[in-house]
């Protein structure tokens, strides 16, 4: 898919917009930056300054909220060691936020170049790899098949988002709220948007903070002409 340069077809909701959708989504509209927010749906994550990742779930049948974290280090790019994960076992979400720590290099840049050129926005991060076959240290699945992992990335603004994707497959639709709440929320200074979407039908709405930090990010751009490409192909291995 190919991102289009038109304008929006939708407005973007402003912070203090529809409470009641965005309680729903359990996605907030006032998160202080930089953080990093994610929503599997319907999970919401967030990071607080020291970089430990908190995640909260809530019970519908019960009305309780379990808490978990988990570390957003360095060191949590690299796998867990296990010989099988199964996706009855399996974090996603942690998958798809060490995805992200992976490429933050190539990320940061390119989405804060798209910014500069047709405004707010999210890097839109598709992968024909299920999180089992990304969560594998090496490119080698346990029958010693080997398997392509790479991430196809795009920039689209709410309008384009509105009108290729949701026209295009429904099963976004879940998106919708949460990301109108992430774009009119986030401060393209110090973070990002971005959606993840695997083959094994993950879906996540994330904000991630910008790194390196905004100047040498548009230095970086300027050198890899982020803004003059619409898609780009990232190898991971």
């Amino acid at each position: 898919m190919k991102a289009s340069s038109r304008e929006a077809d939708e407005p973007l909701p402003t912070a203090g917009g529809n409470k009641t959708n965005a309680s729903k989504a359990q996605i907030p509209t006032e998160v202080e930056a930089p953080s990093l927010q994610t929503a599997e749906f319907p999970d919401v994550e967030s990071a607080n300054e020291s970089g430990s990742l908190k995640s909260t779930r809530t019970d519908e049948k019960h009305g309780s909220t379990l808490t978990a974290s988990s570390a957003a280090s360095e060191a949590a790019v690299s796998p867990r060691p296990v010989l099988s994960p199964s996706f009855s076992t399996l974090d996603k979400k942690d998958v798809a936020s060490k995805l992200l720590c992976k490429l933050r290099l190539h990320l940061g840049p390119y989405t804060l170049a798209h910014y500069d050129r047709q405004g707010r926005g999210f890097g839109f991060l598709q992968s024909t790899a299920t999180a089992g076959e990304l969560f594998l240290s090496r490119p080698i699945n346990r029958l010693g098949h080997p398997v392509q992992r790479h991430v196809l990335l795009h920039y689209l603004t709410w309008g384009e988002f509105v009108s290729v994707v949701l026209e295009d497959d429904f099963e976004y639709t879940v998106a919708r709220t949460p990301l109108q709440a992430a774009l009119a929320a986030y401060d393209p200074e110090v973070e990002y948007v971005a959606v993840v979407k695997l083959r094994c039908g993950f879906l996540g709405v994330f904000r991630v903070p910008l790194v390196p930090h905004a100047a040498a990010c548009r230095r970086l751009a300027e050198d890899y002409a982020w803004a003059e490409r619409a898609s780009v192909t990232l190898e991971l291995d």
